[in-house]
C-alpha cells in the first residue's frame, strides 16, 4: 500500500530499499549498514555546519550575516570533511565502489558547502566525490526542476 513519509533522507532510504535493490540499495547487509551509517552521519555531522552556512549565505543579506557564526560553522565542518576524506582515500564512493543512497544522502548535505562557496581544496577526495555526485544526470535534472520552480 501507500506509504506517507516526511524527512527527505528517510524517503531516499525507503525509495532505495523499494526500487533500488542491488544498485542504490546494496544486496548485502554490510552495504546496507553502510548506507544507514552514512545517512545518520549526513544528518548529525555534515548537515549542521552546512545548513548554518546555507542560512548565512543564502537566506541572509550581507548586512545580516554573522562572521562569528560563519567561522564557527567552518570549524565544525572540518571533522566531518576529514572523515569523508579518509573514507574516500580508499574507495570511490561511501559504501564501496558504486554510487548508492549513502552517497545521495551525504551529497545532499555536502552540496550546501558547494552552494556557499566553501573552500574544499584541503579535502581533494571530497571535492572530486561531490563533483561526481553533482555531475550525475539525476542531480542535473533536480537542479533544473529547482531552477524552474524558483523562476
Amino acid at each position: 500500500g501507500d506509504v506517507a513519509m516526511f524527512e527527505s533522507l528517510a524517503i531516499n532510504l525507503y525509495l532505495a530499499q523499494t526500487y533500488g535493490k542491488g544498485a542504490l540499495w546494496p544486496d548485502d547487509a554490510a552495504g546496507q549498514a553502510q548506507c544507514l551509517q552514512w545517512t545518520l552521519f549526513s544528518v548529525t555531522e555534515a548537515e549542521p555546519p552546512g545548513s548554518t552556512r546555507l542560512v548565512q549565505f543564502i537566506f541572509k543579506s550581507k548586512e545580516e550575516r554573522s562572521q562569528e557564526v560563519i567561522d564557527a560553522a567552518a570549524e565544525r565542518s572540518k571533522a566531518p570533511l576529514n572523515t569523508l576524506e579518509t573514507t574516500l582515500q580508499s574507495q570511490s564512493y561511501l559504501a564501496g565502489d558504486s554510487f548508492t543512497v549513502a552517497d545521495l544522502n551525504v551529497a545532499c548535505s555536502v552540496e550546501y558547502f558547494v552552494r556557499t562557496n566553501f573552500d574544499l581544496s584541503p579535502w581533494p577526495k571530497v571535492k572530486d566525490w561531490i563533483a561526481r555526485c553533482m555531475d550525475r544526470p539525476a542531480f542535473q535534472a533536480m537542479t533544473a526542476i529547482k531552477a524552474k520552480e524558483a523562476a
